[in-house]
């Protein structure tokens, strides 16, 4: 639990918890610089480019490269596929391994593909970032094949709508119920890893693209990219973004564009766009006018979203059954973690912070 008499405004800039956090932050934030930043990564990112686009050999680290590698396709079984991506499962060492690309011929398509490629050797090794083995040309060049590790069973089922509920399954459910602070911790940690150190932000928000493993949380969908070494290369090459050019001017807040209605909790024409009962989206995703300008996600619009979607922190809070103090303190992260203004949410290395203060 937090410090002892603590009050609300521990979290403040004065106060000794405020202390101990920003000295993790500022450890976290170097850490996070050096190896996402100009080093080892972003080599990673360009000799993943090179190879997509510049006919380069293979990046070095890759483990497959040709479709040989593999068993024989015919062998492979679907998965469920999205709107741009066919997935299906095979093994490499006898390690379960999934395929992904693009569901049929054209640019959208294979942009997504390609963007995920990136995104997963940008973040090789990152808690919650399935393991790339690599991949292969088809079609005589113009499509990409990417193999990934198969990580972890599903979180849940439903995509956060009305008509698409949140089902949560039984892994997330026993984590939660018998270790609750080590299955948010793993879930902050995830975000953490592609939206704060990442640059990166899920447009297409929704709980099955989770996946729970030993200990870990998985994101297993490519995000778009939103900031960054990775949001430079992906707006060079036309892969998938969330914003295009700079910040758009403003009127009235009718002109600013809002993220799903799923993922904002505004809008939605019908039951298959609205929000599930029970969630909320931060006040910036539903696209606002402020000071002239439009308001625009970041990585603390999904502090937001942990906090505020049923899956995540309230159902911790509402259905698993917890200790008074324990209760309080997570209480106070959730309410701390949706502030309605983005600079007094924490970010995810502050949020882990206080969470390691709950006991």
């Amino acid at each position: 639990r937090l410090r002892r008499g603590g009050s609300r405004n521990d979290c403040n800039a004065g106060s000794p918890v405020a202390l101990k956090m920003r000295a993790v932050v500022a450890a976290a934030a170097l850490t996070a610089a050096h190896a996402y930043g100009d080093g080892a990564a972003r080599h990673r990112l360009e000799e993943a480019e090179r190879w997509l686009y510049a006919g380069a050999p293979p990046p070095s680290n890759w483990e497959i490269t040709s479709k040989r590698d593999l068993p024989p396709s015919n062998k492979w079984s679907d998965l469920n596929s999205g709107n741009s991506k066919r997935v299906r499962a095979t093994t490499y060492a006898s390690r379960p391994v999934v395929v992904k690309e693009a569901l049929a011929k054209g640019h959208w398509n294979e942009r997504n593909v390609r963007g995920e490629l990136l995104w997963l050797e940008y973040l090789r090794g990152a808690p919650g970032i399935p393991r790339l083995y690599g991949a292969f040309f088809t079609d005589n060049g113009t499509k990409v094949s990417l193999v990934a590790q198969r990580a972890g069973h599903p979180l849940a089922r439903g995509k956060g709508t009305r008509h698409s509920r949140t089902m949560l399954l039984k892994e997330w459910k026993n984590w939660c119920s018998s270790r609750p602070v080590e299955a948010l911790r793993a879930l902050l940690t995830c975000f953490r890893s592609f939206a704060e150190v990442g640059g990166s932000f899920l447009s297409d928000f929704s709980p099955h693209q989770f996946t729970v493993g030993k200990d870990e949380v998985f994101l297993i969908d490519g995000p778009d990219a939103l900031s960054g070494p990775l949001y430079d290369v992906f707006a060079a090459r036309n892969l998938p973004t969330v914003y295009a050019g700079p910040v758009r001017k403003c009127s009235s807040e009718d002109k600013c564009p809002a993220t799903s209605p799923a993922h904002c909790c505004c809008g939605g024409t019908s039951a298959k766009t609205r929000c599930e009962k029970g969630a909320k989206g931060a006040p910036e995703a539903a696209g606002g006018c402020a000071a002239g300008s439009c308001q625009r996600v970041s990585a603390k619009t999904h502090v937001f979203d942990v906090a505020a979607k049923v899956w995540a922190f309230p159902y911790v809070l509402n259905f698993v059954e917890l200790a008074p103090a324990r209760k309080l303190a997570l209480r106070r992260l959730q309410v701390w973690m949706e502030r309605p203004l983005v600079g007094d949410r924490p970010n995810f290395t502050e949020a882990l912070a206080a969470l390691d203060g709950v006991s």
